[in-house]
């Protein structure tokens, strides 16, 4: 569980990184770019955790 917690922490980190880079650069129109940054780590963090995971472990055995 604690291992899963780490994960989850570090994804939010760099999704939260990767989300503020591509509002950076792309210079979207966004009223509120914070909001699709908290909203693009949190999903892709749990996509990282429930989703990609698995599926790196599937092909891995």
């Amino acid at each position: 569980m604690k291992k899963k917690v780490i994960h989850f922490i570090t994804a939010l980190i760099i999704y939260g990184l990767i989300g503020w880079l591509m509002t950076y650069f792309l210079e979207d129109e966004n009223h509120n770019p914070w909001f699709f940054i908290l909203f693009w780590a949190v999903s892709m963090a749990l996509a990282e955790l429930f989703i990609f995971e698995k599926i790196r472990n599937r092909k891995k055995k």
